[in-house]
């Protein structure tokens, strides 16, 4: 992945970057580019990066019904593993796991997992000092008001 990234804070910043686990906020919130027709896209495309994701700790079977949130902590942190390979998304790169703050400079870093497949960088207001250049986090995709997106073109 190439690119210019904002991610100063003050808003989550949306990316087209997604772990294809089933999950129906998948289809739900990002159909447009995380499913062709009825079919999951599972693999890259030019426009979506979809990272891999531990079958064992983050499928369609499991439910974190206790309020908890430790099997999406399971989840995030195995899936987070799962990627190690990937670099180039100034993830693997700031981050030593994908759980807690673990970012460089104390910034927050959650892989996706379970109910929240989607991506998102730069932090938002409510994080605070743990929103930054290097946060990183999950969401379940549907909208709210403090998140946003621009794009930027990069001309190569």
């Amino acid at each position: 992945m190439y690119g210019i990234y904002d991610l100063s804070g003050g808003l989550w910043e949306r990316t087209a970057g997604y772990v294809a686990n089933g999950r129906s906020y998948l289809k739900s919130y990002g159909s447009s580019f995380t499913y062709n027709g009825n079919t999951p896209v599972t693999e890259s495309t030019k426009y979506a990066k979809v990272y891999e994701h531990d079958t064992t700790k983050d499928n369609v079977n499991i439910s974190d019904a206790s309020g908890e949130n430790t099997k999406l902590k399971e989840a995030s942190a195995a899936n987070y593993e799962k990627n190690t390979h990937v670099y180039g998304n100034a993830m693997n790169e700031t981050s030593t796991a994908g759980t807690e703050a673990t970012s460089w400079y104390n910034d927050n870093s959650f892989f996706p997992g379970l109910d929240y497949p989607f991506l998102i960088r730069g932090g938002h207001l409510w994080a605070g000092s743990s929103a930054g250049v290097f946060y990183f986090t999950r969401t379940a995709g549907y909208s709210n008001s403090d998140g946003g997106f621009r794009p930027v073109v990069v001309a190569l």
